[in-house]
């Protein structure tokens, strides 16, 4: 008898829980200024606790408590490297439109008298602070991150059908990173790395592509010395014409340089890949239970911005 995979209501619950419990964690070191006063020891502490403790554990104790396989629910399966080189290749590809994006949204917040904010991140002073900083930026957060959105959230969501799984994790992974200006980007961001790992049947591309992702960040903006996100943007001025017409029509063939990788993936490794007969089903929820928590998480969001 084969065991019940994770559904989408319970993983919105797990979600819902890790993402309440991340806003308290960051009130409790706010408050108290741990996170100013108390240098990269604490900054760690924090990411220790938020990223396994709070994003990592509850899916992983979840699945263990109810039988479930850890290798199908967070999807860690081997890949052949020529797969991790197009999901790569992918990710490189997609910058382009991603780019294309954050201009387009800096020039709708400069016709209405606002200027973009990047997510604020400490940036190293020294080789040994960049040491740390690649720890806790560009390796817990995006393995821990990952094994949540694209393992947790992809596999409880994709009895509802693969796309609504990808839209529907990479939506809550815009709303976790709490940052209203950046909403769509990183929506678009994760969508990307959520057909990644559905095309490649794997975790391992969006951990690779995760990494890479923040691990150029965090050298990047400590060779600016300065935000590498912000370094990018306008502050405020408005994006001239000539720049998105020449970034938008850039990024047509990337659009259709990723389409055609993904095909391509999707083909390699269906041989491999289980048909749907051979997955674990997934135990049945309710006709619209499951989106009580995406509801709840839509609440605590708005919560956050305008009460906290």
């Amino acid at each position: 008898m084969r065991s019940r995979a994770l559904n989408a209501s319970q993983a919105g619950w797990i979600f819902l829980f890790s993402y309440v419990a991340g806003i308290v964690l960051s009130e409790i070191f706010d408050r108290n200024g741990w996170l100013e006063a108390g240098g990269l020891g604490l900054f760690a502490a924090y990411v220790a606790i938020g990223q396994v403790g709070l994003n990592l554990s509850p899916g992983v104790a979840w699945s263990r408590l109810r039988g479930l396989s850890l290798a199908s629910t967070l999807r860690i399966r081997s890949l052949p490297a020529s797969v991790l080189g197009m999901a790569v290749a992918v990710c490189v590809a997609s910058q382009v439109p991603l780019l294309f994006l954050h201009q387009a949204t800096e020039a709708v917040l400069a016709s209405v008298g606002d200027a973009y904010e990047a997510s604020v991140y400490p940036i190293a002073d020294s080789p040994a602070e960049l040491a740390i900083l690649i720890v806790c930026i560009g390796v817990l957060p995006p393995i821990c991150e990952e094994l949540l959105f694209r393992g947790v959230l992809l596999t409880g969501y994709e009895g509802r059908g693969p796309m609504l799984a990808a839209v529907a994790s990479s939506f809550l992974f815009a709303l976790f990173h709490d940052n209203p200006y950046r909403l769509l980007e990183l929506f678009v961001a994760a969508l990307v790395s959520a057909l990644i790992v559905l095309y490649s049947g794997s975790i391992w591309p969006g951990i690779a592509v995760h990494l890479a992702t923040n691990i150029t960040y965090v050298i990047g903006s400590y060779a600016r010395q300065g935000d590498l996100v912000q370094g990018i943007s306008s502050n405020g001025h408005s994006v001239p014409w000539t720049t998105m017409l020449l970034t938008g029509a850039a990024s047509i063939p990337a659009i259709i340089l990723c389409a055609a990788l993904l095909k391509r993936m999707k083909r390699m490794t269906a041989p491999n890949g289980k048909s749907a007969k051979d997955r674990p089903p997934h135990a049945i929820d309710g006709p619209a239970s499951w989106t009580i928590p995406i509801l709840l998480a839509i609440l605590a969001f708005l919560a956050k911005q305008f009460f906290l």
